[in-house]
């Protein structure tokens, strides 16, 4: 097989494009789970393409969160297929992702390399690493937020930051953001950490500190605790309060924090670590105190030679642990293009309100009126008056929207509270809008007369109205 890379000029890829090769009589779940060890990947981040039904299924069957692409049998299609897989898309490249199969190249060198030394701490001293803790930047924060995403292991709360999230935090008093980069005699790990904090009165709390798989174990999670000592030393904060909430794969980061304090329970699957900021803003790696490398193999070992559980890998895949790569498959086998998407959701959008519940049409002539003013925000037809604002998309902005027509149509002013608080949907909202309406009345009514009101029909409504606006102008009209 090298033979062919090496002779055939006209290869699209080299053989050093590859960052593992397996090359056996194995099944291809285990080759997969190999090569996941091997690059430090979960399954959920990898990707199988085979033309062969008999293959796809058993990896499939196997691995249920490896999205599998059984290419189409007609060469014509494979690449309209492929290029309507919306999980390949990606809205934009880092430095890191630009330069993947080098950092993979790069991270063999060192495994070989470590072979030469009976201590890992010599191992590392050789390395001649150097890590570089800055301040989060703007042209730094879609690095970041890719590495919230994609940062399983150590990672103490799994907490998932979007750019526009991670932007607001710049601006937010008392937030201390960090980002970490490393280099050592191999080459640029690049940007690889991130630190998330707070300074509060007494302590500084730690909501985010998580570190890339390639680098943890070389003493980059050592810096970044003894940066959150420093940071509070600088505050004048003698606390450090790390969270941590417990998943299916962030051990490592908890065996880490407890070589510092012992786990204070803070909730459900939740605790918290309180360090003194004096105690570790010098923190550093010892052959002794490498628990975090030790625990990350022993969660490897555990989980990555695991022989496939076929049973479990098939239910999961059938019930919901693989509905959107089914989405993603079924999206490309169909050629359904984002324009068609968009259009299928808008067509149900406008057919339907709020998922699974009896559609109960207005009935009052408020509740029409009202619901008017709802079909034309939300873009919807069919709503039910018992539809909940907020399920239906309301947000602050659609709030504004809804008083500020009320006001128009009803000539009254709502509180914004009553939207969030007491009038969730039509039904409720019409009856507020009554009890306004009443209060602010001149007339005199009882609550049966007014009730009697409210319930006209349109016609009945519309007429009585013109009846008392044509005696208000007559009143009004000096004499000739």
């Amino acid at each position: 097989i090298r033979e062919v890379f090496d002779k055939r000029v006209d290869m699209v890829l080299a053989w050093d494009d590859f960052a593992a090769i397996k090359i056996n009589w194995e099944n291809k779940s285990a080759n997969i789970l190999e090569i996941a060890k091997e690059l430090n990947l979960g399954t959920g981040n990898m990707v199988f393409v085979d033309d062969s039904a008999f293959e796809c299924h058993e990896v499939r069957a196997a691995l249920f969160e490896v999205l599998v692409l059984e290419l189409p049998g007609e060469k014509e299609k494979m690449i309209p297929f492929l290029k309507n897989v919306w999980r390949l898309d990606f809205p934009r490249t880092t430095a890191e992702d630009a330069k993947r199969s080098l950092l993979y190249a790069q991270e063999g060198e060192r495994k070989e390399y470590k072979k030469q030394f009976q201590s890992h701490g010599d191992f590392l001293d050789s390395l001649e690493m150097k890590i570089d803790v800055e301040k989060l930047s703007k042209e730094d924060v879609y690095r970041a937020s890719q590495l919230t995403q994609r940062v399983n292991q150590f990672n103490n709360t799994t907490l998932r930051k979007n750019e526009n999230e991670l932007l607001s935090l710049l601006d937010e008093p008392g937030r201390e953001c960090r980002v970490i980069r490393v280099k050592d005699r191999f080459g640029d790990y690049g940007l690889v950490g991130v630190l998330l904090s707070r300074i509060y009165e007494k302590h500084l709390h730690v909501d985010a500190m998580l570190l890339s798989c390639r680098a943890l174990g070389k003493g980059v999670e050592y810096r970044m605790l003894a940066e959150t000592g420093r940071i509070a030393e600088a505050s004048g904060k003698s606390e450090v309060v790390i969270e941590f909430s417990s998943s299916e794969k962030n051990e490592p980061a908890r065996i880490f924090l407890s070589r510092f304090a012992s786990p204070e329970p803070d909730g459900q699957n939740k605790c918290v670590f309180r360090m003194e900021s004096a105690s570790i803003r010098d923190a550093r790696f010892s052959d002794i105190t490498d628990v975090a490398r030790e625990a990350l193999d022993d969660f490897e070992q555990t989980s990555a030679t695991k022989e496939p559980d076929q049973e479990a890998g098939t239910a999961a895949f059938n019930n919901n642990g693989n509905d959107l790569n089914k989405l993603a498959i079924d999206i490309a086998t169909h050629s359904v293009s984002a324009t068609q998407i968009h259009a299928r959701i808008r067509e149900k959008n406008m057919n339907t309100g709020e998922s699974g519940r009896e559609s109960v049409p207005a009935s009052t002539p408020n509740e029409k009126l009202i619901m008017g003013i709802w079909e034309e925000i939300f873009n919807m037809r069919g709503l039910s008056v018992h539809d909940d604002f907020f399920k239906l998309g309301g947000d602050s902005l659609k709030a504004v929207l809804v008083l500020s027509k009320l006001q128009e149509i009803f000539q009254i002013e709502l509180p914004m509270h009553i939207l969030f608080e007491d009038a969730l949907t039509v039904h409720e909202l019409a009856k507020t809008v009554e009890t306004y309406q009443f209060a602010d009345s001149e007339t005199g009514l009882t609550n049966e007369e007014y009730e009697a009101i409210a319930n006209l029909s349109d016609e009945e409504a519309a007429a009585l109205l013109e009846r008392e606006m044509n005696k208000t102008c007559a009143q009004e009209r000096p004499n000739e």
